[in-house]
């Protein structure tokens, strides 16, 4: 769902992701979250439970991520199922703007990461 560059400086330290996750829409499915941060292996953040409205919708999102990879790499978020059904998604639009519905204003996904150095 959405990829960004984040330039680890440190081969020792590791990243914190805290956020939410914006979207709007009904869909089915209760949802996993993972994190991976360059060619490392994914991290699991917190299970989304399925919400059947049609109403705007956040979702807290974090990660801690470890790799001694240092430099810019792409860190990636991602949506899936633990049944591997492609269809399923926790809402229908990511970021929903007043497009899709005049009550939302423009809406946004935000991400912090943190380098923490233990």
């Amino acid at each position: 769902m959405e990829t960004f560059t984040v330039d680890k400086r440190s081969p020792t330290s590791f990243l914190l992701i805290d956020g939410t996750i914006s979207g709007w829409g009904a869909y089915s499915g209760d949802m996993q979250q993972g994190w991976r941060f360059g060619s490392a292996p994914e991290v699991l953040a917190q299970s989304v439970m399925y919400d059947a409205s049609n109403l705007s919708k956040i979702y807290p999102t974090k990660a801690v991520l470890f790799s001694s990879v240092t430099g810019p790499q792409p860190l990636v978020f991602r949506y899936f199922t633990a049944n591997g059904q492609n269809g399923d998604r926790p809402f229908i639009t990511y970021n929903p703007n007043s497009s899709d519905n005049a009550r939302l204003g423009q809406t946004q996904s935000v991400y912090v990461v943190y380098e923490i150095e233990p």
